[in-house]
């Protein structure tokens, strides 16, 4: 993995703050606490990331269902770190990872009122379906 994707992934304030975190749980005692704050921000903030990767990807299965065809993900604003292909659908990584768009195409313009309603509403519904899953598989 390069160097910029792993940064624009996760940040140097995560990695320092995880650093940290590492400290006080090695310091021990009343620092603990302080250990257990560090470790649940990056938690916190890398499941923001995966939330939006998630997000994204629900708006192009969705566009898929109802017969539009998946062209490209954009992940963050800024720079452009890195580019690839997956299945057809070009997959943008910017500087900035703390947004998304997802674009799609539909030929059929048959109903499209009622496509593009599932194609927005894929992001929510596919957030949503993982976040149930996760509710019932470890009962939080």
């Amino acid at each position: 993995m390069n160097k910029k994707i792993l940064f624009t992934i996760i940040p140097k304030g995560y990695w320092i703050t995880l650093a940290v975190a590492i400290c006080f749980t090695l310091i021990g005692g009343e620092y603990i606490k302080l250990a257990n704050i560090g470790f649940n921000l990056v938690i916190f903030l890398a499941g923001l990331k995966l939330a939006v990767l998630i997000h994204e990807f629900g708006h192009l299965l969705f566009a898929g269902f109802v017969g539009g065809t998946p062209r490209r993900m954009v992940l963050g604003k800024g720079r452009k770190v890195a580019e690839t292909k997956f299945k057809g659908v070009k997959i943008i990584l910017n500087s900035n990872f703390n947004s998304g768009l997802a674009y799609a195409a539909f030929d059929n313009l048959n109903l499209i009122r009622l496509k593009l309603l599932c194609y927005t509403s894929g992001g929510f519904l596919t957030n949503f379906f993982v976040a149930a899953v996760l509710l019932l598989v470890f009962n939080f």
